[in-house]
């Protein structure tokens, strides 16, 4: 009898996020009235990890639920704040992250198809350098 491997592939970070996301969308809105919280408050910046603990406080303790919600989200959720808050751009501060790769809002499919073309013949040109033609 032989076994067969199978290989079982993760989605990314931001595949997992975006999904997420979508089936939690009161996430999204407790993270912005959170946000808001905080610049009401008068603070000029803020950590997206804190907007997102008090979330988990509270769906676990105001409404007895728990919503699950990996750490590494915050990175993603204060991005899309920032994009779609551009005169808040900033509040929450932010390093090199996965997220920086993420797009919230849908590339058309001719935007997708040039950055391709553009990259393939960014390689392609590279190439040619490099063997001296």
């Amino acid at each position: 009898m032989t076994t067969q491997n199978t290989m079982t592939i993760r989605p990314t970070l931001a595949a997992r996020f975006g999904r997420y996301d979508k089936e939690h969308p009161v996430i999204w809105r407790l993270f912005c009235a959170f946000t808001k919280d905080a610049i009401r408050a008068g603070h000029k910046s803020f950590s997206a990890r804190s907007i997102v603990e008090r979330i988990r406080w509270e769906t676990s303790v105001q409404w007895h639920g728990e919503f699950k919600i990996n750490n590494s989200f915050a990175a993603f959720y204060a991005r899309k704040f920032h994009k779609e808050n551009p005169h808040l751009d900033g509040f929450f501060s932010t390093r090199h992250s996965s997220a920086d790769r993420y797009n919230t809002y849908p590339r058309s499919i001719a935007c997708t198809a040039i950055v391709w073309l553009f990259t393939i013949g960014t390689i392609g040109i590279v190439g040619l350098l490099a063997v001296g033609a």
